[in-house]
């Protein structure tokens, strides 16, 4: 009884505490990576705004021609 008690609520309270402990390390990456990405930050925001526009040009522009 005392095991099935175990598997039944400690367990997945394990898992979800063990998937939460990679959190710091990756956390001190991106905290690493950052000051290299820093430089590169206007061209890698200017290419996420270029495929956002391709995005509404390619998906929301035809659907609103269609349904009229």
């Amino acid at each position: 009884m005392q095991s099935q008690v175990f598997t039944g609520i400690m367990m997945p309270f394990l898992y979800g505490a063990l998937s939460g402990a990679v959190e710091p390390v990756g956390a001190s990456l991106t905290i690493l990576a950052a000051s290299f990405v820093f430089p590169l930050l206007p061209y890698l925001l200017s290419f996420a705004a270029g495929d956002m526009v391709y995005v509404v040009v390619e998906e929301l522009i035809p659907e609103m021609s269609d349904s009229a």
